[in-house]
């Protein structure tokens, strides 16, 4: 009987570790998302200073939780985000925001491909 407390009370902790941390990439990278929205809505008001900062304070929040994130997310999603901003930060200041606005689209797309792996659904876990 002891045993098999000390198992179910095991298993109550790891995955109530593991939600923690679900909700940490999540936060972390909506974070870094709500950012690139705001960019990208500058590039679309043609306010391409606007557009350079926001996107700025991304990759300076994103470089931030990396830490964090490299024991949580594969290393592979976390380069590809940096290379992708630090790409995005180029484009940023540009006259024409075409290049810009799908290259944050696309960047948007991968942090909440990031986000929805950290989900505990069965597709996740298996």
């Amino acid at each position: 009987m002891k045993h098999l407390f000390f198992a179910v009370t095991l298993t109550v902790f790891l995955f109530g570790v593991s939600l923690t941390c679900a909700e940490l990439v999540r936060c972390r990278t909506q974070e870094v998302a709500d950012r690139l929205t705001l960019a990208q809505a500058a590039a679309e008001r043609a306010d391409a200073e606007a557009a350079r900062r926001e996107t700025n304070e991304a990759a300076a929040l994103w470089e931030r939780h990396t830490p964090l994130l490299d024991a949580l997310v594969q290393h592979a999603e976390i380069d590809g985000v940096s290379g992708a901003l630090a790409e995005l930060e180029h484009y940023a200041g540009l006259e024409h925001p075409e290049e810009f606005l799908s290259r944050c689209a696309r960047l948007l797309h991968d942090l909440r491909h990031i986000r929805d792996l950290e989900l505990p659904l069965p597709q996740n876990v298996l």
